[in-house]
């Protein structure tokens, strides 16, 4: 939308088709951004904190996975595909972010 991002503002993301609603719950600029994913298979935490490094900038980005229903089961299974996915979304909200 046209509103500046803030604490509270939800925007929609989708991943392999699925639609996810996300709410900012904390926009601590320049340091640190938080946000809240509710999904059918899973709700995540995804926490983002930036640092100087350098001419640039390092981010680490930690996930609180909590999967629902029959996604709980096969989760664990999961676990080292969601790990490799999770590093190529990473390359690609770093793309985005040096683009913008």
């Amino acid at each position: 939308g046209d509103e500046p991002i803030r604490e509270g503002s939800v925007f929609t993301t989708i991943n392999r088709g699925k639609e996810y609603t996300a709410t900012i719950r904390t926009y601590d600029r320049p340091n640190r951004l938080v946000f809240e994913v509710a999904g059918a298979p899973m709700d995540i935490t995804a926490t983002f904190t930036f640092r100087p490094s350098g001419d640039d900038t390092a981010v680490t980005g930690e996930f609180d996975m909590r999967p629902k229903g029959f996604f709980k089961a096969i989760f664990p299974l999961l676990t080292p595909v969601i790990r490799k996915d999770l590093a190529a979304q990473s390359q690609s909200f770093k793309r985005f972010c040096e683009s913008s």
